[in-house]
């Protein structure tokens, strides 16, 4: 798995890199120029891109856009690292493509799951392993030897959630381009219900009208309506996997 870390700052690109690095089977690439990076993007696309919102030559919504112009590169996971916290700043980048957030300053261990899931998640929904690859990991989510074996490729229970919740509704859509804005929904309500962006856990009916009251804003009114619709699934995958800690 590859990635490119893209940013005009070399202690930033230093930090991003190091915990990507961490992640098993994942390789590095480092780039102080979008410019450079968009070639060779084109020429070799990673599995996630990590763009900074604020650099000289162009700015990470910039680039977003021009990388989304690109039809291959529709389906790319790009995540912007931003210290912005304005609804503008976010609506902006989510209209030229953005999977997803990173707030600066970088939570490590929050930055090492989200781009692990998106990876895992870009691999399973590529063109090689297409469906078969997300019924694989909804399967994972549900089996006890998968909870239980060391070698898992998923060991963190919020991790199979999420796979598994992005693998009922790409199956519902019946198509895999759109994982890209069905992750992202995914990964909203399991850290909403889950509380593991420290705010404490809500319960799951009160995730879930949070991820529907961000519909049409930070996320994707058709990614949202899917969620809806394969709900029932996601609690079995929440309450199993909540099980499983409690053995």
């Amino acid at each position: 798995m590859r990635a490119f870390v893209i940013d005009d700052s070399r202690v930033n690109r230093l930090t991003l890199s190091t915990v990507i690095a961490r992640i098993e089977g994942a390789r590095v690439e480092e780039f102080d120029n979008p410019v450079e990076a968009l070639e060779k993007l084109c020429a070799d696309p990673p599995d996630i891109v990590i763009v900074d919102q604020m650099m000289e030559r162009m700015s990470g919504i910039d680039f977003i856009r021009k990388a989304r112009s690109i039809p291959a590169l529709d389906t790319l996971p790009i995540v912007m690292a931003t210290s912005s916290e304005r609804k503008e700043v976010r609506r902006e980048a989510l209209d030229a493509g953005a999977t997803d957030f990173i707030a600066k300053p970088v939570d490590m261990i929050e930055f090492k799951a989200r781009v692990r899931n998106l990876m895992t998640l870009r691999q399973a929904s590529s063109p090689r392993s297409g469906m078969a690859g997300l019924a694989e990991l909804l399967a994972e989510a549900f089996s006890e030897q998968g909870r239980r074996s060391n070698q898992s490729a998923m060991r963190d229970p919020s991790e199979r959630r999420v796979a598994a919740y992005a693998a009922v509704m790409l199956q519902d859509l019946g198509i895999p381009d759109l994982s890209r804005r069905i992750l992202q929904v995914a990964t909203t309500f399991d850290a909403l219900a889950s509380g593991s962006q420290g705010r404490g856990a809500m319960t799951l009916d009160e995730a879930r009208a949070r991820v529907v009251a961000e519909a049409g804003e930070r996320l994707d009114r058709s990614a949202v309506d899917t969620f809806l619709r394969t709900w029932d699934l996601i609690e079995q995958i929440y309450d199993s996997s909540a099980s499983s800690r409690d053995l």
